[in-house]
């Protein structure tokens, strides 16, 4: 009785077990579609369609809300358009647009460090478009305050290659303007100083060399004066710097000696256009009536009269030594030849040996 219990209760058993066997379930099929869907966000996003990526990253959304994956990837994706975007409204310069653009990423906390770091490039570029709508600059002045205001408003623009290349170019510039402005005022100052020497106002002479070296100390101009006021041996003198000097040559011609003079007129070379300073160097040089008849046409296109110590020297060519320089025809604003023909007339008539021969 005992074994009949026994081969009972392993049937029992055997059945419980092939029970349970026959009412499990198979487990359900894999669901493939999120990684499907993460496969072609990475090759959409690897091949630039960030567009196709952005509809396929919604899709994952709903499948698998709160992925890792997929918010990582969504913010890098919109990153990328709104660089995109930007460089759309640089290239088409709507820097209202780029501002507005710009003030929404940082409201909106989607703009990224890399972006947040442009803040305040479009007020960079707008200062950079009006800059250039200026260009060329006229004088160095205008330019240095332009850049000034310009170097302000566009720091964030420094880190770019592309800008130190353009700040560079400005800088050259402005260095070329300032060269040329003091060109030009050292010739103005040349001219004005070769004026009143060809005239005799040395006063007005001191003056303007004084304002002239306080301006530009270091002109070959001066040097050309130390040399004669020391007779050192005078160099050869470049085309461009004959007339200063020339003026040079005029203001030391007192106290230099003979052989100073003529070395410093065979420095000067032929000229179609010469200055008055220049002819009165010349008919000083020479000291013939003809030279001073020249130096006195000079002066009349200059419209400056020359000085009674010309004319006196002029006169002592035709005997008339002491005579008073008083007669109306020098009055005229330069002598010509028929002016001193009048005026030579009048003083004889005026000078003492013709009264007594009256």
């Amino acid at each position: 009785m005992p074994g009949a219990y026994s081969i009972k209760l392993l049937l029992i058993l055997s059945l419980l077990v092939l029970g349970t066997g026959c009412e499990r379930r198979s487990a359900p099929p894999y669901d493939s579609r999120k990684d499907d869907l993460i496969l072609q966000i990475s090759q959409e996003i690897a091949d630039g369609k960030d567009q196709e990526a952005l509809g396929h990253l919604a899709e994952l959304d709903e499948l698998a809300p709160g992925d890792a994956f997929a918010q990582e990837a969504s913010l890098t994706v919109r990153r990328r358009l709104h660089a995109a975007r930007l460089e759309e409204l640089l290239r088409a310069g709507d820097y209202d647009a780029l501002r507005n653009f710009m003030d929404s990423l940082e409201q909106s906390g989607e703009a990224g460090s890399e972006l947040l770091s442009l803040t305040g490039l479009a007020d960079a570029l707008q200062a950079l478009a009006l800059f250039r709508a200026r260009m060329p600059w006229e004088t160095s002045e205008s330019l240095s305050n332009a850049m000034r205001e310009l170097e302000n408003q566009c720091e964030i623009l420094f880190r770019y290659p592309s800008w130190q290349r353009f700040w560079n170019s400005q800088l050259d510039a402005l260095s070329n303007l300032k060269e040329q402005e003091a060109l030009r005022r050292a010739r103005q100052w040349r001219d004005q100083m070769d004026a009143a020497l060809a005239r005799d106002d040395l006063p007005a002479y001191q003056t303007l060399r004084k304002t002239f070296h306080a301006d530009q100390p270091d002109h070959t101009f001066f040097a050309y004066c130390a040399i004669l006021e020391n007779s050192m041996t005078i160099p050869a003198i470049p085309p461009e710097m004959q007339p200063f000097f020339t003026v040079a040559l005029a203001a030391a011609w007192d106290s230099l000696s003979a052989d100073t003079r003529q070395n410093g007129m065979a420095a000067l070379a032929d000229t179609d256009a010469p200055s008055a300073c220049r002819m009165l160097l010349q008919a000083r040089a020479e000291n013939t009536p003809e030279a001073y008849e020249a130096y006195f046409q000079a002066m009349r296109r200059a419209g400056v009269p020359p000085s009674a110590v010309r004319i006196r020297e002029y006169l002592s060519f035709l005997g008339l030594d002491g005579v008073r320089v008083t007669a109306g025809s020098w009055a005229v604003p330069c002598p010509g030849p028929s002016d001193v023909v009048s005026a030579i007339r009048q003083l004889l008539i005026d000078s003492p040996s013709s009264t007594k021969g009256n």
